[in-house]
């Protein structure tokens, strides 16, 4: 009995001494990991280039080169973590065993990489149909828990640029589970990066904000500047939608701050522009003008299409501002080509809306019908309902404008029906008051009264606010 009791003690010291050394080897590698990963990092320029970085190949590496101890290992693992990357990427290369996870985590043979990572790095360059075409024929089985977090991201993005809001966010959210899964937290960090950025455009704010805090604080544990930074730009256009102005600059000037003209261009881009719709908002036109000037030179520069665009689309707002409709409308569909051009659909629908109204303010209701019918044309197999709505809503207005009332009538009917589908309820507010001014023109008062009731309880879902009051001033005005 007492040999039974000593070779128990025996296994409990060999499997606690293999428990001890399995998890020394584990700090030693993910001690390593975060090192190379605030290298790998401190590299990219552009923040879309950052997408690509894989986590699960680098732990792969550095684990291999743990496991056998010698020079060339040693050597190969302090280049790394130092920074040397070419010379641990010429090591790669020379090591048969690591060199196809070398093209994964640095990708030069882009036709070798497995289909999730090729299709994050088409993302990545701004690919957006290639790495469609790749998802598209990407079934879930089969695949790895990160290989699928890489699908699901790729996803979120395509669903975002297509508008459908719900369906992005709720691959951005899975992609963000399944990388906090596999400890690859900067993915982790990127995906909720995307997540926030979605809510943000949902209007679902303090959601947003909440991703936007999980995922700034996971880039400053890798001391991530230029990932930080994107994420304040992103916070700061959240505090804009809120008209918390004076927090918003704060992110804007901490995000540049954090990374300056010489470390990403890009970044400082999108940054600049984020001011000027600020000032814009604020009725600072001025300052909106010197900040997009600022803005464009250095696009044209680094040929940063994405930012040129949104420029273009600031510039035309300001135009619409100063009453110069037709250099607005100019300037929108230079934004609309643009974002085109980007493969930014979402984006390009509502540049070609701003056009088509610049246009309607003009009184060049055909050429604003001509615009919006294109518009219609192309949004209307995509997901989502707002563009299309808009671009109903000003079609109203346009045969209202002509008196063809009852061709008025069923194009706010329809816009309703699209905002009413997708729980927009201010944009069903809006329509339901449109058809309630109709119908009171017409003298059915009846009808006009129902449409306002109709639309003041949309205006009221959410509470009071500056919609339902002027609706009830209107009322009140109309004595309906």
């Amino acid at each position: 009995m007492i040999y039974v009791k000593y070779i128990a003690v025996l296994a409990f010291g060999v499997l606690a001494i293999t428990y001890l050394l399995w998890y020394l080897r584990r700090i030693r590698r993910d001690h390593f990991q975060k090192l190379s990963i605030e290298k790998l990092l401190a590299l990219k320029e552009d923040s879309r280039a950052k997408l690509y970085l894989n986590t699960q190949a680098l732990r792969q590496i550095i684990s291999i080169l743990l496991a056998k101890e010698n020079k060339k290992n040693r050597r190969a693992l302090l280049n790394l973590a130092c920074g040397r990357i070419s010379a641990f990427k010429n090591f790669l290369d020379k090591n048969s065993k690591l060199k196809t996870l070398g093209n994964i985590l640095f990708p030069e043979k882009i036709e070798e990489l497995p289909p999730a990572d090729k299709a994050v790095w088409f993302l990545s360059q701004n690919q957006i149909k290639e790495a469609e075409k790749i998802i598209e024929n990407l079934a879930d089985k089969g695949l790895s828990q990160y290989a699928k977090a890489r699908k699901r991201f790729v996803q979120g993005w395509i669903f975002l640029r297509d508008g459908d809001m719900l369906s992005a966010s709720q691959c951005a959210a899975e992609a963000a589970t399944l990388f906090a899964e596999q400890k690859a937290f900067v993915e982790e960090a990127q995906a909720l990066l995307l997540n926030g950025t979605i809510y943000r455009l949902s209007c679902v704010e303090d959601v947003a904000l909440m991703m936007f805090d999980s995922a700034a604080k996971i880039f400053r544990f890798y001391k991530d500047s230029q990932g930080e930074a994107e994420t304040l730009g992103n916070k700061g256009m959240l505090w804009v939608l809120q008209e918390k102005f004076e927090e918003a600059e704060k992110d804007f000037e901490q995000a540049l701050s954090l990374c300056p003209i010489h470390k990403n261009k890009i970044l400082t881009i999108s940054i600049l522009n984020q001011q000027a719709l600020l000032k814009i908002l604020c009725g600072q036109y001025k300052q909106a003008k010197g900040l997009l000037k600022q803005s464009e030179k250095i696009g044209k520069q680094r040929h940063f299409i994405s930012g040129l665009a949104f420029s273009a689309e600031l510039s035309a707002h300001i135009l619409f501002a100063d009453n110069k409709k037709a250099d607005a409308a100019k300037e929108a569909r230079k934004a609309a080509k643009l974002y085109k051009q980007d493969n930014n659909l979402s984006a390009c629908f509502e540049s070609l809306y701003l056009q088509a109204l610049a246009l309607f303010e003009a009184e060049q209701t055909d050429e604003a019908e001509k615009i919006l019918r294109e518009l219609i044309d192309q949004a209307k197999n995509k997901q989502s309902s707002f563009h299309l709505a808009g671009a109903y809503n000003l079609m109203g207005l346009i045969f209202w404008r002509r008196e063809k009332i009852k061709q008025a009538k069923v194009w706010f009917q329809e816009a309703a029906a699209l905002e009413q589908k997708n729980d927009r309820y201010t944009g069903a507010a809006t329509d339901y008051a449109d058809i309630g001014l109709l119908e009171f023109q017409k003298g059915n008062l009846e009808e006009a009264r129902k449409n306002f009731k109709t639309a003041l309880d949309y205006a009221e879902i959410y509470g009071k606010n500056k919609l339902s009051e002027i609706l009830k001033a209107k009322i009140s005005e109309l004595k309906i």
